[in-house]
């Protein structure tokens, strides 16, 4: 009997969430979360404001000191920063190995970034 791996697509999850894979520090932000800050990557990227507990990203027209973001596939789109993820897991006390998971919601005109210790 052979037994083939089913592929499978849809969203994987339910709510908002950016995930840092380390330690390459790829960001990738998922379908849910690219409907929730409706960027416009040719024209736009993100900056992030690092607070005690939370992050606050920002939308901000593309420069060459901000976090461009690229298509990958229609479920995620992503962007590498090893300096931001490194900032991140010791902000944070993450793990400097596999994957982290960061809860998003709207946050004003902005978005506020958690750490999501369920992953």
């Amino acid at each position: 009997m052979e037994i083939r791996r089913k592929a499978t697509r849809g969203v994987k999850h339910k709510t908002p969430k950016i995930s840092i894979t380390y330690p390459i520090g790829q960001f990738r932000l998922y379908k849910k979360t690219l409907q929730l800050i409706k960027i416009d990557e040719t024209r736009q990227a993100l900056m992030f404001d690092i607070q005690k507990d939370h992050i606050i990203v920002k939308i901000e027209d593309r420069q060459n000191d901000n976090y461009h973001i690229n298509s990958r596939s229609e479920s995620f789109k992503t962007f590498s920063s090893k300096p931001l993820a490194e900032i991140i897991a010791n902000q944070f006390s993450l793990n400097k190995n596999g994957i982290h998971l960061l809860d998003v919601e709207q946050f004003g005109k902005n978005f506020k970034l958690t750490v999501n210790n369920k992953a």
